[in-house]
């Protein structure tokens, strides 16, 4: 086909069977190699103290080898570039568990992490991902309107967060 297994840097966590286009295998393992020599050699140390996981196989629970590379690549941008990253992966590979790892990075950093995102379905998934990944109790300030599509709900659809009252909200922002 049209495609090139994807090599991790990481090389402690689960390696999932994914793919890169062909035509980006080279560009991609070459970005991965000069991220890791920036980072020290040791990517999954580098995650692994930037979102104050204890050991790797705590991260290694949390994040695949794909996810930690990539983790690896958006703390770097951020850091070294004071730039952001755009995630293209397909359905499945886990740009949520990777956007829950950046929430995780920017509380870890004492940064006030902002998730935006087109469907309030979405808050409840990142809800479930910042949990999968030991971060469910980070608390979301919500800013929409308080109405039951922007209830963040757990996997058996309890909720567990909603939105202040406008008059809190108004409060907080006034402050």
């Amino acid at each position: 086909g049209l495609g090139a297994p994807y090599n991790p840097s990481s090389d402690a966590c689960v390696v999932l069977d994914t793919q890169v286009p062909d035509s980006m295998a080279f560009e991609t393992q070459e970005a991965l190699d000069t991220i890791k020599e920036a980072v020290g050699g040791d990517v999954d140390n580098f995650v692994r103290e930037r979102l104050g996981y204890p050991n790797k196989m705590a991260l290694c629970k949390a994040l695949s080898a794909a996810q930690t590379d990539a983790a690896m690549m958006a703390i770097y941008n951020i850091e070294a570039r004071r730039q952001g990253m755009i995630i293209g992966d397909q359905t499945g590979i886990g740009k949520g568990r990777v956007a829950a790892a950046i929430i995780r990075y920017a509380c870890h950093q004492g940064k006030v992490p902002i998730f935006l995102t087109e469907k309030a379905n979405l808050f409840s998934d990142i809800y479930r991902d910042l949990l999968a990944i030991g971060s469910g109790h980070f608390r979301p300030f919500i800013v929409n309107g308080r109405e039951s599509k922007t209830d963040i709900k757990d996997e058996d659809g309890n909720v567990v967060y909603q939105a202040l009252p406008t008059n809190e909200q108004q409060a907080i922002f006034k402050s």
